[in-house]
């Protein structure tokens, strides 16, 4: 990978409002298949561990949006971090105006990560190779 394909760590970053909240936690209008990955909120999705309460969750993606290094493609923004045992991604993109807009935010995998596919949940070991081509970024959140 060329140093190209990373962004400027001085560019800025989102900051997740009620609405990128709800999209992580909840998803879009019932029947959509846009977000969720709180335990239980979405089938087809990685969830979050069980017992990782909200505020953990969104404190986690806070911490890969402001710590992890930076993909670029395009407009699109790419992070990838581990923080407490699980690999997390967020996404945004840049607008017409040079805003940065969050898109989304995930467990890949990890300890306690699932993904709930036709009411089965098959667990997402870790596996930090995925964390390759994103700069390692290990940290602990509390």
């Amino acid at each position: 990978m060329t140093r190209s394909e990373f962004g400027d760590d001085r560019e800025s970053r989102p900051h997740l409002t009620a609405d990128d909240i709800r999209h992580i936690l909840d998803g879009e209008s019932a029947g959509s298949s846009k977000g969720g990955h709180r335990w239980g909120s979405n089938t087809g999705k990685t969830e979050f561990p069980l017992l990782w309460r909200d505020d953990a969750i969104i404190g986690a993606v806070e911490a890969v949006i402001a710590g992890g290094r930076v993909r670029v493609g395009g407009d699109r923004r790419v992070v990838r971090a581990e923080i407490d045992g699980l690999i997390i991604e967020a996404s945004w993109y840049v607008d017409e105006r040079r805003r940065m807009v969050f898109r989304t935010a995930y467990p890949i995998n990890g300890h306690g990560v699932t993904r709930h596919v036709r009411g089965d949940r098959i667990a997402r070991l870790l596996d930090r190779s995925v964390l390759e081509g994103y700069g390692w970024k290990h940290g602990t959140h509390t």
